[in-house]
């Protein structure tokens, strides 16, 4: 590195894009589309009180900007209704004075499979500055609770399957610290002998099942208060603002709880709740826990989301693109470039994962270097209504995060994944995306060996001359791509090609691998017989997803096989 200071002046920086927080790059992204504008998409039904819940429909349903915008609003506000008033002050950048912790910030974690609630909870918490914990769904309960018990959120996001399993796990451990405690009670009253020491009955107890050890009619006690577990706490008895309420004695069993009173439970929300059985409706309450689905979140935020617009504002216009950045401005709760974002976890490559703690300056600027490489000629179409997303990577990685965040900052739409691997080439197909951010194992297997597979096999086809036409069709692509011609090729695209390109919905422009090297023969096979611009890069949890990526210079060569040199925003220094 060089020793003068000149390499530092070059680099692109959160306000080089003018979208200083991520919530300010939803802004401007609503501000290009439009209210109207497609933002999220799935084909999943989510209707779970229907009989077909979870199954893929025939077609993508959307919500639009101003639709999304409007339930950021309801979450948002419902979250600061549910948190301590002492947890959530004004934002900005005196926020970050230097006598004041960084740290010590609302948060919320996310522990559910990446689906629009996962994008439009984190945003809704972008939005009053909370910070977001990304917890990893495939995780066992007990690294998730450790998560937890690290990073102390004010409210937990989870699906029911989630809660389900950290339900059972805490109650485990609920369990076997009341037999712990009444084991060393007995032992401070007497001595068992060497000969019964091992015997339960020497400690005085019997083996008797928790419900019936605290009283003939615990398990009543607790399952007929089920319906009270959706009322929304009084100010003076919000879950988070003091230890969980302790039963008396006549209506509920007394138990033990693993937690300390000053150390309260999260709220936890539920994006599923009617896949919730009663018996972990039972044992969560049993424990202490307090907790609502997302929908009454929502609910109980609309009255104060309303009761924040300006009265001078008509009804009638306030998700017009003007109105709705002049009203996000009057937010006193907004985030600043220095207020926390996310605390993320690594993926382990190197070693444990371990927690990356990110500002919102952190990605405006990774978010700035992607639009300079964007605006170069080849990409200028990715744009707005023509920039469409099939997002099926986790939400908790980095990778797609940070993805997400530039295709919502250029105003495009995001469709979400079924969920499935089998069902992926089928989702593409429907959705017919322009933007493909994905890995290289999913391009070997799921798009090259499933669907393109006869391209190493043209002797498979009907005729010599279909085999003919095929090859010559690639290895001419192949010339012309590694000569500066670009991925598109007016003949054999429209004659020979073009219909492998319709198996992915014909539309696909830009493909981008990262997390691991990707094969130079499988880049040039797929950019040659799908006419799409591959991009590789390589980055790290920490540079907030990207640090290089490949870029084209002045000769326009197609370039696979490496990472390419390092992103404007990002300094690498060599050892």
């Amino acid at each position: 590195m060089p020793s003068d200071n000149s390499s530092h002046q070059n680099l692109l920086g959160p306000d080089d894009d003018g979208v200083p927080t991520l919530w300010d790059s939803f802004l401007k992204g609503y501000s290009l589309a439009g209210g109207s504008g497609n933002c999220i998409g799935t084909r999943l039904i989510w209707d779970h009180s229907s009989a077909q819940a979870g199954q893929p429909g025939p077609e993508y349903q959307w919500l639009s900007y101003a639709q999304v915008l409007a339930r950021i609003r309801d979450i948002s506000a419902g979250l600061i209704e549910l948190f301590r008033p002492a947890d959530v002050g004004p934002s900005g950048p005196a926020d970050h004075s230097d006598s004041q912790d960084v740290l010590d910030r609302p948060r919320v974690a996310l522990w559910c499979p990446s689906s629009p609630c996962w994008t439009i909870s984190e945003y809704a918490a972008y939005r009053n500055s909370i910070t977001v914990v990304s917890i990893n769904d495939q995780l066992p309960a007990q690294a998730a609770s450790k998560i937890i018990q690290d990073t102390h959120p004010g409210a937990v996001i989870l699906s029911a399957h989630n809660f389900q399993r950290l339900a059972g796990y805490q109650d485990h451990q609920r369990r076997y610290q009341i037999t712990s405690s009444r084991i060393d009670a007995c032992d401070l009253e007497s001595t068992p002998s060497p000969r019964s020491a091992g015997s339960p009955s020497a400690h005085g107890l019997k083996r008797t099942p928790l419900c019936e050890a605290a009283g003939p009619n615990a398990s009543e006690a607790v399952v007929s208060s089920v319906t009270r577990h959706n009322r929304r706490p009084s100010q003076s008895t919000r879950v988070p603002q003091t230890s969980p309420p302790t039963s008396s004695s006549s209506a509920a069993p007394q138990v033990v709880r693993p937690q300390r009173t000053s150390d309260p439970q999260p709220i936890y929300i539920l994006t599923d709740p009617l896949q919730l059985s009663s018996r972990t409706r039972s044992i969560a309450l049993q424990l202490g826990w307090s907790f609502y689905s997302l929908e009454e979140v929502a609910r109980i935020g609309h009255p104060h989301n309303l009761a924040s617009l300006p009265t001078d504002t008509p009804d009638h216009q306030p998700f017009e693109p003007h109105n709705v950045v002049h009203l996000e401005k009057l937010n006193p709760l907004r985030p600043g470039s220095e207020t926390l974002a996310g605390i993320i976890y690594s993926s382990g490559t190197t070693g444990d994962p371990k927690p990356c703690v990110l500002s919102h300056s952190n990605f405006a600027a990774t978010l700035a270097a992607f639009n300079a490489l964007v605006r170069q000629e080849r990409l200028r179409d990715l744009h707005t209504q023509d920039l469409v997303q099939f997002s099926y990577l986790p939400l908790h990685h980095i990778y797609e995060k940070q993805t997400q965040a530039w295709v919502m900052n250029q105003g495009g739409s995001i469709g979400f994944s079924s969920l499935e691997g089998p069902r992926f080439v089928s989702d593409l197909s429907l959705l017919k995306p322009t933007f493909l951010a994905t890995t290289p194992s999913f391009l070997t297997h799921q798009i090259l060996d499933r669907r393109l597979q006869f391209l190493n096999n043209f002797s498979s086809f009907k005729s010599p001359v279909e085999s003919y036409l095929l090859n010559k069709a690639i290895e001419s692509k192949l010339v012309m791509l590694k000569a500066g011609f670009g991925e598109q090729i007016w003949l054999w695209d429209r004659f020979v090609l073009g219909y492998l390109r319709d198996q992915l919905g014909g539309r696909l422009k830009w493909i981008v691998s990262g997390t691991s090297p990707l094969s130079k023969h499988v880049a040039e096979l797929l950019s040659a017989s799908l006419s799409v611009k591959i991009t590789e890069g390589y980055g790290l949890t920490e540079t907030c997803g990207a640090a290089c990526i490949t870029v084209e210079d002045g000769s326009h060569e197609f370039q696979v096989g490496h990472v390419g040199p390092p992103l404007p925003c990002c300094e690498i220094k060599w050892n």
